[in-house]
């Protein structure tokens, strides 16, 4: 029998008793021969192996001297003499762990992406309905006279379709069905710009450090989302450490090569512009780290969160061609990594932030060709045309 030095194999009695361990298996368990000869496999299983008359192949929970789990493939099969009567049994296990961790990341990513288009696409068509319902509701309050008592009643249908278009626009962000306006533009003036509003946001007792990048870090994106994903960690991150704390936001350019694509289970090779944002706060456990993007998941009380935000987060990195990573434990903080992909040589100089003024009020008398394919919007673009003088085809 050749014994690989790429598998732990150990050889068993036909009473279940070590004989015999490779020096991969001490390698794997940490155990020694002297701790392992003369006792039984259970030693590191979980007892989910099964050793009879016959080959058994399957994975299960096995743990080292340490404590610590890990999972392995096992082939146990019997050894037989001449006679063909069991003499030994000899088990090749390979330790699948980290196998079982990407095949883990691959399934939840997937998952992320099948509930995206599904949370998308309800989205999509429920916001056309809030759009008529906040229009004609609007029209209405516009002809009204302000005295009118069934003002109050107008006011309150806006207030609560605005609070659905809130939660809506969330959603399409998740979704990525949300319209977004990207430009090349140095990240650093980004951070920088959004750094005041920042220190408003997490209140006096929560130290905010930022460690910008010496060069320039030009990508191509949406100045508002990126700011909007800033803002929503920062809050995260106020929240997780209470009263006190720091809170830590650094760039620098990362590359991504084929080591990150095998650990992570995704990626594509290129530079990367990267936004770390960590924390001193309670941290994380595994469970919740696997949730941590679901829309909807909170562990905050209840009326204290929507369990959007890291949702909004996930959806606005994905909508760029990004990439996010969690890294926590519990009680010794959480740091969120953002890979946005660098702008190519060419592709344009980075633009200065600015800030985006709402246009007026348009009037006129010309006609306008609406096409729109829900009824109801369509509707509602008429009317407000035709409310401003325009005429509607």
């Amino acid at each position: 029998v050749i014994l690989s030095s790429y598998v732990s194999t150990l050889i068993l009695s036909r009473t279940v008793v070590i004989e015999y361990i490779n020096p991969k298996f001490i390698e794997i368990t940490g155990y020694s021969r002297e701790e392992v000869i003369g006792k039984k496999p259970d030693i590191i299983s979980s007892g989910t192996a099964r050793i009879s008359d016959s080959e058994w192949r399957g994975e299960f929970l096995a743990k080292k001297k340490n404590g610590d789990p890990f999972w392995e493939y096992a082939t146990i099969s019997p050894i037989r003499n001449a006679q063909g009567v069991i003499t030994n049994f000899i088990g090749i296990h390979e330790d699948v762990t980290e196998r079982r961790k990407l095949e883990d990341q691959l399934r939840h990513s997937q998952k992320l992406e099948a509930l995206g288009q599904l949370v998308g696409g309800i989205a999509h068509d429920f916001n056309n309905m809030l759009t008529a319902i906040i229009g004609f509701a609007g029209i209405l309050q516009m002809k009204m006279k302000k005295d009118d008592p069934l003002m109050v009643n107008v006011e309150q249908v806006i207030e609560a379709a605005n609070r659905g278009a809130s939660l809506t626009s969330s959603l399409l962000v998740f979704g990525r069905k949300q319209a977004i306006f990207p430009r090349p533009l140095n990240l650093n003036e980004i951070i920088e710009k959004v750094e005041k509003l920042l220190l408003r946001l997490i209140g006096e007792d929560i130290e905010l450090k930022t460690v910008i990048a010496d060069k320039e870090l030009n990508v191509t994106v949406d100045p508002l989302q990126i700011e909007q994903v800033l803002i929503n960690l920062a809050t995260n991150a106020r929240d997780a450490m209470s009263k006190e704390g720091v809170l830590t936001i650094e760039t620098s350019r990362e590359e991504i090569d084929r080591k990150f694509i095998k650990s992570h289970g995704y990626g594509e090779p290129g530079e990367y512009a990267l936004i770390s944002v960590s924390d001193t706060g309670a941290g994380m456990d595994e469970k919740t780290k696997e949730k941590v993007f679901d829309p909807f998941f909170t562990t905050k009380e209840v009326g204290k969160g929507t369990g959007l935000g890291l949702a909004i987060v996930y959806g606005i990195v994905k909508q760029h061609n990004g990439y996010i990573t969690v890294y926590s434990e519990v009680g010794k903080g959480t740091t969120f990594k953002i890979y946005l992909p660098m702008t190519r040589p060419g592709a344009g100089e980075a633009a200065s932030v600015e800030t985006v003024k709402p246009a007026a009020s348009a009037t006129g008398t010309e006609t306008v060709l609406v096409a729109e394919d829900d009824a109801h919007v369509m509707r509602l673009s008429k009317t407000l045309l035709e409310t401003f003088g325009y005429t509607v085809i």
